[in-house]
């Protein structure tokens, strides 16, 4: 995860991979990228939002966090010197109940760190 545009774009290009109906789920920070995937994508019949951000134009998802006190899930949230955010592992495997199998681990790696920029990108 990088940048909005770029991660549309990335969703665009797996999509058009897809024969046939498509529902696109996304969760957390995936909603936004759904939601800016807009009505246009190649097969796509549902978007499904799992404990996700649907933003209105506009919106991002760092000025709605921004707004109350910081959540559990960001609380130890700690940004590196090239813009990425990383969440540790505990709280990661907290959050999403992974067991700590080889499995979890690698998902753990995938998605722990997202450039910062993700959460100040507003919805167009």
């Amino acid at each position: 995860m990088t940048a909005l545009a770029n991660d549309v774009a990335r969703l665009r290009q797996v999509l058009a991979r897809q024969n046939g109906p498509t529902i696109v789920a996304g969760h957390s920070y995936g909603g936004q990228i759904i939601t800016a995937l807009g009505t246009d994508a190649p097969n796509v019949v549902a978007l499904v939002y799992i404990a996700a951000f649907g933003l209105d134009q506009g919106e991002a998802i760092g000025a709605l966090l921004s707004q109350g006190p910081v959540t559990p899930a960001l609380a130890h949230l700690s940004i590196d010197k090239q813009g990425f955010a990383w969440l540790p592992e505990d709280d990661f495997v907290m959050l999403n109940a992974l067991a700590t199998s080889a499995a979890a681990r690698g998902a753990i790696a995938l998605a722990t760190a997202w450039l910062r920029e993700g959460f100040a990108a507003q919805l167009a």
